[in-house]
């Protein structure tokens, strides 16, 4: 981990390829990534622009030949792509993104939750949401299981497995 790193910039993001290395982290609305080339033994810093309050980045990923970040803020669900000093900002409506995995064909799958809430907003329950990027994101709604989507990973034949508490969803290659 980079040792120039403040202390109030817990890591919350991490992800490598190869000997490429990059952890996320966020304060408020003021997001940074740390990058290395060299497995760690050196780290530059790099601001991601981000005009939303509450930002953090759950899930880091290497897809379509681009870094992904994932997570949420105040506003809602949130990706950025690109590479250290040169970050695009997606946000992706309602709800927060857990987790994610990349498929077959190199796209990224996200899972996540949003609030339901009824009808006097007096309770609300949490639903399951997915995201795949395929030249735009498009968004899935799962349900509102008692248990909530927890982990996802692609199989050897490209599977795409979404687990929950209770749930197993799972995506054909």
């Amino acid at each position: 981990m980079p040792q120039d790193r403040p202390g109030h910039w817990a890591p919350t993001a991490i992800a490598a390829d190869g000997d490429r290395v990059l952890v996320t982290a966020a304060l408020g609305g003021d997001v940074r990534v740390w990058a290395s080339g060299d497995a760690g033994a050196t780290w530059t810093v790099s601001q991601v622009l981000v005009r939303a309050s509450d930002v953090w980045f759950s899930t880091a990923l290497r897809a379509g030949g681009k870094w992904l970040l994932a997570g949420g803020s105040a506003a809602g669900a949130l990706v950025v792509t690109g590479e250290p000093g040169a970050w695009e900002l997606a946000p992706l409506g309602d709800g927060r993104i857990l987790g994610g995995t990349v498929g077959k064909a190199g796209e990224p799958v996200l899972f996540g939750d949003r609030v339901e809430w009824n009808r006097g907003k007096t309770s609300n329950r949490s639903c399951s949401v997915v995201w795949v990027g395929q030249g735009g994101w498009q968004r899935g709604e799962l349900g509102c299981p008692a248990g909530r989507l927890v982990a996802a990973m692609t199989l050897d034949d490209g599977r795409v497995v979404l687990k929950g508490d209770r749930d197993l969803w799972v995506r054909p290659s």
